[in-house]
């Protein structure tokens, strides 16, 4: 019988004083994982911890079979670039560096070249772990976007990486798994897609996005189908949840799950009426903000539309796949 061998990184029970309430996770060889989550939630203090740069109040952090402590002393095995600039010392040429990883050095200014050289200068010494606190955050979208490819393309080549970050949209789109930190701990875990496509709680879908959430209640149930009831919207769903009748609920549905016209379709269920109050350009097409007839306003983003379609002022039915449509109940909130 082969024993398995042991995640690359491994935090258990990860306790301080502030936010952190028992944070557990690993990080592969070779994954690119994302922790996403805001700074009062114990964001930075987390990755600090599990850099081995502080000494948490409970828990243990371990590089395969080795505790990472304050003093840890080998960066060939463990990087950590923080979010606050640094003073960078370097045995290689900054603008070779730049441009080994694909980078203009002539098209950035200083501070965009020292927020990418600190992070490039960690991927060059190749360790087994980099762990990085929101180092890209704060440079422009495309060059934020090529940073991301670089750490991407360090973990295909065999680099366990963490990124610590608050914002989810290169999250979403370079990393293989995602990890939702709330109130100090992991709330759900999963690829980009799974997350999208199933949160668990509304902090979930929130912190994922492109969700509109609905709060009502289950007015009669009958099985799995149930109607949803919230102010003056009666909306049939279903639902594998045991419920009952007056029982709180949060429907959620997602932005792409949602289509639009002017007459009913009977095909899909249930049709909305909605008002379309503004349409805009955006880099996606065209940006569309609705309101239900409950006061309900979210906003949509789609490919290029014609004009009958994007029409401020008039009224249009909303509709959505009802076997797609999610019922989650409302969070709990805990003490601290």
């Amino acid at each position: 019988m082969q024993l398995e061998s042991p995640p690359l990184l491994s935090v258990f029970g990860l306790r301080d004083k502030k936010s952190l309430r028992g944070l557990s996770l690993r990080v592969e060889a070779g994954e690119f994982a994302c922790l996403l989550g805001e700074t009062v939630n114990g964001l930075s203090e987390a990755v600090r911890l599990i850099a081995g740069r502080g000494s948490p109040l409970g828990g243990e952090v371990f590089l395969r079979d080795r505790k990472i402590t304050d003093d840890w002393p080998d960066r060939r095995k463990l990087c950590y670039v923080s979010e606050k600039p640094a003073r960078l010392s370097f045995i290689w040429s900054k603008r070779a560096l730049l441009t080994a990883y694909g980078f203009d050095a002539s098209s950035l200014s200083r501070e965009e070249q020292h927020a990418c050289l600190r992070i490039l200068r960690a991927l060059a010494l190749r360790p087994e772990l980099l762990v990085i606190c929101a180092a890209a955050d704060k440079l422009n979208g495309p060059l934020r976007a090529k940073v991301f490819q670089a750490l991407k393309d360090a973990s295909l080549s065999g680099t366990g990486i963490l990124y610590a970050t608050d914002d989810r949209e290169p999250v979403m789109a370079f990393a293989d798994r995602v990890l939702l930190l709330s109130r100090g701990r992991i709330i759900q875990e999963g690829s980009p897609e799974e997350l999208c496509e199933h949160p668990l709680s509304e902090k979930a879908a929130l912190m994922c996005g492109g969700f509109i959430l609905i709060r009502g209640q289950a007015a009669a149930v009958k099985g799995d189908k149930l109607l949803f009831s919230s102010d003056g919207l009666s909306i049939p769903c279903r639902s594998e949840l045991w419920l009952t009748p007056g029982e709180q609920l949060t429907l959620c549905l997602r932005h792409r799950w949602l289509e639009w016209s002017k007459e009913a379709d009977s095909s899909f269920s249930p049709p909305l009426r909605a008002k379309l109050l503004q349409a805009d350009p955006c880099p996606a097409g065209h940006r569309l903000s609705f309101q239900l007839t409950n006061g309900l306003r979210f906003t949509l983003e789609r490919d290029e539309l014609p004009a009958s379609r994007r029409q401020p002022g008039e009224n249009y039915y909303v509709r959505w796949d009802m076997d797609k449509a999610i019922l989650l109940r409302p969070d709990v909130e805990e003490k601290q």
